[in-house]
């Protein structure tokens, strides 16, 4: 399962926070800002493989209860301008349909943990969703219970 962790940035060299499934051997690292534009850049480190993204996240209103929450697209997925520039982490070519598909899954459970700010485990179920293949998904969606930070 995912946890939020300190970690020792090799990028920074300095202390940074990290998303982190030691089990799974499974990483995420907000490495950029998009500049003027609204968005993130991300590493994925699996296994050996760091797979740079790049995400928008935006507030949404469910126009028929009025319910509000922030919903997170992929805007680039295995590669990322912006995350070479501050990391020198190159874009990762997938081998398969299957390791990409599996990638992204990990990615959006580990983005939900993170949140806004590594706080995603703070938040009530459903505040934070990640949209994967035209599904919002939720921490619940990975057995991962809200607010138990």
């Amino acid at each position: 399962m995912f946890r939020v962790e300190p970690w020792f940035s090799p990028y920074l060299g300095v202390m940074q926070t990290i998303v982190v499934d030691h089990e799974r051997d499974v990483s995420l690292y907000r490495a950029a800002k998009m500049g003027p534009m609204p968005g993130d850049g991300f590493i994925l480190t699996w296994g050996d493989r760091q797979i740079p993204f790049e995400s928008l996240s935006s507030q949404v209103t469910y126009p028929v209860s009025g319910e509000t929450y922030y919903l997170v697209k992929f805007t680039a997925f295995g590669f990322s301008a912006a995350v070479e520039l501050r990391t020198k982490v190159k874009s990762y070519r997938f081998g398969s349909d299957e390791e990409l598909a599996t990638a992204r899954r990990l990615a959006v459970e580990a983005l939900l943990v993170y949140g806004s700010n590594y706080n995603g485990l703070t938040y009530p179920d459903g505040e934070n969703r990640v949209e994967l293949d035209g599904v919002e998904l939720r921490l619940s969606d990975f057995g991962i219970e809200g607010a138990c930070a």
